[in-house]
């Protein structure tokens, strides 16, 4: 525990709180040891202690890291949840994409990973679910099998209902296409849509710009992630 930093003379339980409510409701006294700790290192220690005992899913470990967001930079963060500073920085930007009331609304699923996270999340614009994919989204959160299911199977419903709202308009073409434009003398196709940017280079036509592209991707993934880093920071 720590001195209370607006009380004088009481103390904050660090760790332990589940045993201290046992030995209150016992009548059992109970030993402490008083460390002065700064916010950020109260922060750290407990994050830490929960992250490793609840065994927290990959979402709850974001919506974790997107609370402490608000109060924290994002060193405090990777030390209170264990994660590098590129994680973290990829949890973040996934809430960002997600409204927060909504993720809860599909629970903890722990069995889904960030990539089907990041893929239903590919389906929001400016953090909302554009039409027809929020009419089908809706439809399922609102049914009845939504609420008796549990989260992975929440999921997975969510995931199916935008999928099937992506294959419908792009039949019937309700959604806005991608306007196209061409980057360096025609070699380079670029989409620009509502919900995804795409480049695609003629590999039979451009191969030497296909391979240098492929070779330059993961610098320049690893520069992106610097710059979010530096804006956050």
């Amino acid at each position: 525990m720590r001195p209370h930093p607006e009380a004088p003379g009481r103390y904050q339980i660090a760790f332990g709180h589940r045993r201290w409510r046992a030995c209150k409701d016992l009548g059992l006294p109970v030993r402490g040891i008083i460390k002065e700790l700064s916010d950020e290192a109260l922060l750290i220690a407990q994050g830490q202690e929960n992250h490793e005992r609840k065994n927290l899913s990959f979402i709850e470990t974001a919506l974790f890291a997107s609370r402490l967001a608000k109060s924290f930079p994002q060193t405090v963060i990777s030390k209170a949840i264990g994660k590098d500073a590129t994680t973290v920085s990829k949890l973040l930007k996934l809430m960002n994409a997600l409204p927060e009331e909504f993720v809860r609304e599909i629970g903890p699923a722990p069995k889904i990973g960030r990539p089907r996270w990041e893929e239903l999340a590919g389906h929001f614009l400016n953090g909302k679910l554009p039409e027809p994919f929020k009419a089908r989204v809706d439809a399922v959160m609102i049914s009845a099998d939504f609420e008796l299911s549990a989260s992975d199977e929440r999921f997975s419903a969510i995931l199916s209902a935008c999928k099937s709202a992506e294959t419908n308009t792009a039949t019937t073409g309700s959604i806005a296409t991608a306007a196209k434009s061409w980057i360096g003398n025609k070699q380079i196709l670029m989409k620009d849509g509502p919900n995804a940017l795409s480049f695609q280079v003629d590999a039979k036509k451009q191969p030497e710009l296909a391979a240098f592209l492929k070779r330059r991707l993961p610098d320049l993934m690893d520069e992106f992630e610097q710059e979010v880093l530096k804006e956050d920071a």
